[in-house]
């Protein structure tokens, strides 16, 4: 088999309608492992490309966030756990002033945290 071009990628992904190759990525990953398909030398090229059109709208979901990129869930158990412990600096601030007459510090940090319970 005979390593494809970036011109010769480009055009074969336009030709079968996938524009979204990344060609240069495609060179670079199989560069990188020898022409493997697996574990097996690649035979044809062309199919690998057909092979990634298919898998490409699956493949673009799973990816992982960016290196410091801000993670889009976490586990359940961890924001109940603290939201939990939000309401119950809320509490103790309530029940330290039982009148709603809070002073200025107070009212701040209510506000704090009906903030973070808010993001979560």
């Amino acid at each position: 088999m005979t390593k494809p071009t970036l011109t010769q990628l480009e055009e074969y992904a336009a030709k079968i309608g996938f524009p979204a190759l990344d060609a240069a990525e495609f060179i670079d990953h199989y560069d990188s492992n020898g022409w493997k398909v697996g574990k097996t030398k690649m035979v044809s090229w062309q199919a690998t490309v057909r092979t990634w059109k298919r898998h490409h709208a699956k493949w673009k979901s799973e990816r992982k966030p960016q290196r410091g990129a801000r993670p889009t869930t976490m586990p359940i158990a961890m924001r109940n756990r603290i939201i939990n412990r939000l309401n119950e600096r809320k509490q103790r601030i309530m029940r330290t002033f039982p009148d709603g007459d809070h002073p200025a510090w107070a009212r701040q940090e209510l506000a704090k945290i009906q903030q973070q319970l808010d993001k979560l």
